[in-house]
């Protein structure tokens, strides 16, 4: 999980942000799909989570903050002195999907099971060319986006 903040930028978006990495591999010799999920919180949401990753990915160093409760909003209704931790929070999401083509990628990539110096029957390539279903993440279920 990435946090950016854009406060005191005086930028209204983040351009080439690296949000994932995906190895080019044999599936981008057809058209792939990603998907991504951009969420937005308050700044005293975002300062909280940003006070937590400090307080859990400490480094032993002499410099490191010293462990303590992270004050949240939440608290007890009916004991004003009890400690409560943690964060009640509302964000909005944003979905976004692309696509990428063979022809949108630099690098040329090798057929797989379509080689043209063979058949479609040739009896060297890999079981997952008779069988795709053998491949990660595959199914027989249409994702309910893919175009109709």
């Amino acid at each position: 999980m990435a946090i950016y903040a854009t406060k005191g930028n005086n930028i209204k978006e983040l351009k080439a942000v690296l949000l994932a990495q995906r190895k080019i591999d044999q599936s981008f010799l057809a058209r792939h799909y990603f998907t991504i999920y951009q969420a937005s919180i308050t700044l005293e949401a975002y300062n909280y989570w940003k006070n937590v990753n400090l307080l859990i990915n400490r480094s032993g160093s002499i410099f490191d903050a010293p462990p303590a409760p992270i004050k949240g909003n939440a608290y007890s209704k009916d004991d004003d002195k009890e400690k409560v931790l943690g964060y009640f929070e509302a964000g909005n999401t944003v979905l976004s999907r692309f696509y990428m083509l063979r022809s949108d990628i630099a690098s040329q990539i090798q057929p797989y099971c379509l080689d043209p110096r063979f058949g479609v029957y040739y009896p060297n390539y890999p079981r997952e060319c008779y069988q795709c279903t053998l491949l990660d993440n595959s199914s027989h279920q249409m994702p309910a986006w893919w175009p109709q």
